[in-house]
């Protein structure tokens, strides 16, 4: 009886064994398969990221060497030029210069963010409203298809920031709500003043009627190379452009968020500290059209 008990145990003991080294093996293999699924992800990821860059630089390069190439020839079958004409050509050359410049500062940052360093800010008190006034007139002539508009109780808007990294911030943000509103409408900045506790924020709100946001995709907009599902396939992008706004206002005390419903528009809320109380006493809002 003991021998047919211990025959019996160690019948036993050979299963448990078995069964968990199919377990582990089974384990294993799941593990394996997600690794490489992973990679195949990040590898993809990788490829558009690369794709889409390529193209958003050979774009403006391509205008700036046609410009050059017209210019060129007016030269050679003549000895003057017309200065308007000429300085026509130099400014499409100086916004294809300032695209390129603005898309490779957004690659800096995202570096620098993955990088666990602080971005180099040149922090300072300024007055936020010409950047703003100014950029969206700057975008609103990249289009004719939108209408842009500005919308605020107070143009006294005074932070502690960097005017070039909040340019950027700005551009990127009405520059996304362009792209991503391809059948044109209305792109309102709102902008007021709101009090919470002791700390006055500015409160810019970016909205669009565009293609929206799928609710699955808000929380991951903001991340370094992430695209929204609808739109990876259907619009040229790189993913860095939310990215780098986001470390920008971070790193100046600010929030950024969203609030969108797929194929109903989307919308942007920046804020950032007020250093000075805004004057609000307005009894109405000033709008101000770029169209």
């Amino acid at each position: 009886h003991l021998d047919a008990m211990a025959s019996i145990a160690n019948a036993v003991a050979l299963g448990i064994e078995r069964k968990q080294v199919e377990e582990e093996r089974v384990r294993l293999w799941v593990l394996a398969q997600q690794a490489r699924s992973e990679a195949e992800d990040a590898l993809q990821v990788r490829n558009d990221f690369l794709s889409s860059v390529s193209h958003d630089l050979k774009t403006p390069l391509t205008v700036m060497k046609g410009t050059l190439q017209i210019l060129q020839r007016r030269l050679k079958r003549t000895a003057s030029v017309d200065p308007l004409w000429a300085l026509e050509r130099l400014k499409i050359q100086e916004a294809s210069i300032t695209k390129m410049h603005g898309m490779i500062e957004d690659l800096l940052t995202i570096a620098q963010v993955q990088a666990g360093q602080h971005l180099d800010l040149d922090l300072r008190p300024l007055s936020l409203f010409p950047i703003i006034e100014r950029v969206v007139t700057e975008q609103q002539e990249t289009t004719n298809r939108h209408h842009l508009c500005i919308t605020t109780f107070s143009k006294d808007l005074q932070v502690r920031g960097d005017p070039i990294r909040l340019d950027r911030v700005v551009t990127n943000l009405l520059a996304n709500a362009i792209k991503y509103s391809p059948d044109g409408g209305p792109i309102t900045l709102d902008i007021r003043a709101e009090r919470e506790q002791d700390q006055t924020w500015i409160v810019m709100r970016f909205q669009d009627e565009g293609v929206g946001v799928p609710e699955a995709d808000q929380p991951f907009l903001f991340d370094a190379f992430y695209r929204a599902s609808n739109v990876r396939k259907e619009i040229p992008g790189t993913g860095v452009g939310l990215a780098s706004a986001a470390q920008v206002v971070h790193e100046h005390g600010g929030t950024i968020s969203i609030i969108s419903q797929e194929g109903q528009g989307t919308c942007i809320l920046v804020r950032l500290p007020a250093t000075i109380e805004p004057d609000t006493s307005s009894p109405k809002p000033e709008r101000k059209e770029h169209i």
